[in-house]
């Protein structure tokens, strides 16, 4: 079969030209909202969904759906209670949706919880959280092969900037040093996938370089399963039935402190890989422990906020 890395990768701004990749891109992504508030809205980010953009669908426009539906719900429950004059004002104003500014991005394939600003105070206050690393952060993930349960690993592997592929990164060199990056690995079950040996682990980036998860694990020997970029899948021919439907990566939770009222939170979402192994060996960990150790169980913070699990379903790519 032919190679998809002959055909092309995948865009990289608005504008360029559609190329095949190793899946269709979803139809109808649905996201849900995990908090609205007058300075945020965190949301659970479908996969295969651009930041923003000249695209069919972008986290932006997404975001600004869910703001209009939230003033259309607030118009009709008013209706009936105001003057026909007072409600044209009221519809008028409504017209006016707050700005969306991103804090942090996720990319393209990824998943999970992701936290926009709707003024600029509130971005500048969140933005500073990443910056001084002072949020709590989570990824689950399905990595080929099979790594050794209760054996911890740490990849601090600078981060650089790819000279042959402007859309890839690499680990750092002495000629390209890149940027510091550190990303602490636990494997969680090992099963199969495909008839592929995988394992599950859960990711703690202590810093946010671009592709920082999916760059150390491919130099760990352990690619995420479905990442067209840096794994294999995209060897296998278009429209070919081993492709996985997504790339397995997902923003698992989320801690931070915010100014209030929004105050300290811990945003969750359900597990989306939680049945996709098979023959899961006997031997596992347990991740809500582990999550426990990372300060990042759900009783131990202010406020908490999770998705459904028919969201989280969805979120598998098979709902």
């Amino acid at each position: 079969p032919t190679s998809l890395r002959s055909i092309g990768a995948p865009r990289q701004a608005a504008g360029d030209a559609p190329v095949l990749t190793g899946r269709q891109p979803p139809v109808n992504p649905q996201m849900q909202a995990l908090l609205r508030n007058e300075d945020y809205l965190v949301v659970n980010k479908p996969f295969d969904v651009r930041m923003d953009g000249d695209f069919p669908h972008t986290v932006y426009a997404l975001a600004r759906k869910l703001l209009r539906e939230e003033k259309q719900k607030q118009h009709e429950a008013r209706v009936g209670e105001k003057e026909e004059e007072e409600h044209q004002q009221q519809q008028a104003e409504e017209q006016e949706l707050p700005p969306i500014k991103h804090v942090h991005q996720l990319d393209y394939a990824t998943s999970g919880v992701l936290l926009l600003a709707l003024n600029r105070k509130a971005a500048a206050k969140a933005a500073h959280q990443f910056e001084i690393r002072a949020t709590r952060k989570c990824y689950l993930a399905l990595v080929y092969g099979a790594l050794e349960i209760g054996r911890e690993l740490r990849v601090d592997l600078p981060i650089a900037n790819s000279k042959t592929d402007p859309f890839r990164m690499t680990t750092g060199t002495t000629s390209n040093p890149g940027r510091a990056a550190d990303t602490k690995v636990v494997p969680l079950e090992t099963g199969e996938y495909n008839r592929r040996a995988v394992t599950k682990v859960a990711l703690f980036p202590r810093t946010g370089r671009r592709h920082q998860l999916r760059v150390h694990m491919h130099v760990l020997g352990y690619p995420i399963v479905g990442d067209a970029t840096y794994g294999t899948d995209s060897d296998f021919a278009f429209g070919d039935a081993r492709i996985p439907p997504r790339m397995m990566l997902h923003a698992f939770r989320l801690g931070i402190h915010l100014p209030q009222p929004t105050g300290t939170r811990l945003f969750t979402t359900d597990d989306p890989f939680d049945s996709v192994l098979q023959n899961v060996a006997p031997r596992t960990t347990d991740l809500e422990q582990v999550l426990r150790e990372h300060g990042l169980a759900v009783d131990e913070t202010a406020a908490a906020t999770t998705t459904t699990a028919a969201a989280a379903a969805a979120a598998t790519g098979r709902a």
